[in-house]
């Protein structure tokens, strides 16, 4: 039996490129194929000439949600994570940011990856007798600080919403990470969300600090 190595899939961009990208990317179970699927060689492109043993031609789509403005996919790969195709997502994707977690089933490595303004940042490392346990977690803490403020840049707004995953789809200009916080340009876009979906605690970003606040103008 493989190793499996899970990963929570975000991408984040306009909503035609996120349109293009499920269209493209997600292949639903039927005829020989028995699960989910993200196609990740039809997304990313890899000459065959290129491949090797360890191409990763699709992983398992074990769920999947999203808003306008981002797609969100719980994959699983075999033995290892996709790295030939985070490289491509710039060449293939230039409009999106991507960002995913990475965890092998059994802890033999882990970390993040990272795609921005054309950057790849492969932080996922093997926890082997040369693994730098501070050095690696420096490095993932900087990508994090950088996404969280992209994430956070023009939407000020954030609230909470109780099983989000359970909804397909959430019509609505929303980004969100792992943490489940959903970000909104206004306090209008924010206040129709948790009209639509059961959430909790709206927040405002003010002077670098979320606080408490009304979903409503008093």
């Amino acid at each position: 039996m493989p190793n499996w190595v899970d990963q929570e899939l975000h991408i984040v961009g306009p909503e035609a490129d996120i349109d293009r990208f499920v269209r493209v990317g997600f292949k639903r179970a039927g005829g020989r194929a028995w699960v989910d699927c993200l196609r990740l060689t039809g997304l990313c492109p890899i000459p065959r000439r290129e491949r090797t043993s360890h191409t990763h031609l699709s992983a398992w789509v074990l769920m999947r949600f999203r808003t306008r403005t981002e797609a969100s996919f719980s994959i699983r790969t075999r033995y290892s994570h996709p790295a030939e195709f985070y490289q491509r997502l710039p060449k293939y994707w230039p409009r999106l940011t991507v960002f995913a977690s990475v965890n092998e089933e059994l802890g033999q490595a882990g970390g993040v990856v990272v795609v921005m303004d054309g950057h790849v940042h492969d932080l996922v490392r093997d926890y082997d007798q040369d693994y730098d346990v501070r050095k690696h977690r420096k490095e993932v803490r900087a990508v994090i600080k950088r996404l969280d403020a992209f994430l956070c840049e023009g939407r000020p707004w954030r609230i909470l919403p109780h099983d989000a995953w359970k909804h397909r789809y959430m019509p609505f200009d929303a980004w969100f990470a792992e943490d489940l916080w959903f970000y909104f340009r206004t306090r209008e876009e924010m206040a129709a969300f948790a009209t639509r979906y059961r959430s909790r605690l709206p927040m405002r970003l003010v002077n670098g600090e979320w606080r408490r606040t009304a979903l409503r103008r008093a």
